[in-house]
């Protein structure tokens, strides 16, 4: 069984890098390969339910908030369906539709060996993909597998013990920064920055114990991505005035979002959304005459949550919200700061607050490892076993 997740996850890596490189070069191979690779993880997926079945005869099911998720994935996938069999391509295949929210499965799937697993392919890709970025850049003219997979960086921080190993994460961080400012990566400049500096915090309070000091950073937290989410151009306005760098866009591409969706949408659109083939219109790119535009009919938002909201409606945020609300919460609340189980949180803290901004759900490496954080925090126990690097 455990070699077969770890087939589940390979096939997320290959199928969520290609359809990346596909992106970026247009050529149909890496398409090809992406589907592929995606049919793949369907048909492990089948293989492990039925090999499990008899599993789950034995025991009493639970419910947790995970399998609360995926039965509204599955519900939202029924009135997704369509009478035109070519639209089934675009709904189980593309990286943005169905497979973006049933992703969520991986979380189900881990335990002390899969954790293990991922330690291990991380700390192959943190060494493989200076290398690749190199030809990328030679190649393509653009860091495209530093820009799909820089989250293999962060897990291999999380979960090795070698000192050594993080020191050299670290440099490759500082220089992952810097080349996301080349190419105005603001996201990721924001995820990787935070997140070595939530390392460092929990350095420096690794003796806080209070319940009640993390419960009010948490509901500080919480605030903030609020704010951050229905007042982001008053804040991106008052961040970006004290920025002198040149370097990095201090262009609002995020604002105008927010009142197209909500201007498109109908009462109805809300309770579920418009399904994973859902789309809206946006007379911004109706208008638009630059490069890299899209058509006025978007297939999908730059905007974690209102991606959220178009596909799946309220219901859909609300359950998303709960599941990670509930798990951070778990692991910020009930470990110390710098156990891993904290730290695991307080990255998926991170993530959480960067869907007000971007982190729009699909089928890649980045939303893989959000849910294989999730699913750490879901099992409730301190005892992982750490690759010793």
């Amino acid at each position: 069984m455990q070699r077969l997740k770890n087939y589940i996850f390979i096939s997320i890596f290959l199928a969520g890098i290609t359809y990346s490189y596909y992106l970026s070069t247009r050529l149909y191979f890496f398409r090809t390969v992406s589907f592929v690779a995606l049919s793949f993880f369907y048909f492990f997926i089948f293989l492990h339910i039925s090999i499990g079945i008899k599993e789950l005869k034995k025991r009493s099911f639970s419910i947790n908030p995970i399998s609360i998720y995926l039965t509204t994935v599955f519900i939202i996938l029924f009135f997704s369906l369509t009478r035109d069999k070519l639209d089934y391509i675009t709904l189980f295949f593309h990286p943005y539709a169905f497979p973006a929210f049933f992703l969520a499965v991986v979380a189900l799937l881990v335990n002390k060996k899969s954790v293990s697993f991922l330690s291990l392919v991380s700390k192959y890709m943190t060494n493989l993909i200076p290398l690749i970025t190199i030809l990328d850049l030679f190649i393509f003219k653009f860091p495209i597998l530093l820009f799909t997979s820089y989250s293999f960086f962060l897990f291999e921080f999380l979960t090795t013990k070698s000192d050594n190993r993080k020191f050299f994460i670290s440099i490759l961080l500082i220089a992952t920064i810097n080349v996301f400012r080349i190419y105005d990566n603001r996201s990721g400049i924001i995820v990787i920055s935070m997140f070595l500096f939530t390392f460092l915090a929990t350095k420096a309070f690794r003796l806080v114990k209070s319940k009640f000091l993390k419960f009010i950073f948490l509901v500080a937290s919480f605030t903030l991505i609020y704010f951050l989410f229905f007042y982001f151009a008053e804040i991106f306005e008052y961040l970006t005035s004290s920025i002198k760098s040149e370097t990095i866009s201090k262009t609002d591409t995020r604002s105008f979002l927010f009142i197209e969706l909500f201007s498109d949408m109908k009462g109805s659109d809300y309770i579920l959304g418009r399904g994973y083939l859902g789309t809206y219109y946006s007379p911004y790119f109706k208008e638009w005459l630059g490069d890299g535009g899209d058509s006025s009919t978007r297939f999908s938002l730059e905007i974690g949550f209102l991606e959220i909201i178009l596909k799946g409606g309220i219901t859909m945020l609300v359950i998303t919200l709960f599941v990670f609300m509930k798990y951070i919460y778990f692991g910020i609340i009930n470990f110390k700061p710098n156990s891993f189980h904290f730290l695991t949180a307080a990255w998926l803290l991170l993530e959480f607050a960067m869907l007000s901004v971007e982190n729009v759900p699909n089928f890649g490496v980045h939303f893989f490892f959000i849910w294989i954080l999730i699913g750490i925090l879901n099992k409730r126990k301190n005892n992982f076993i750490l690759l010793k690097n």
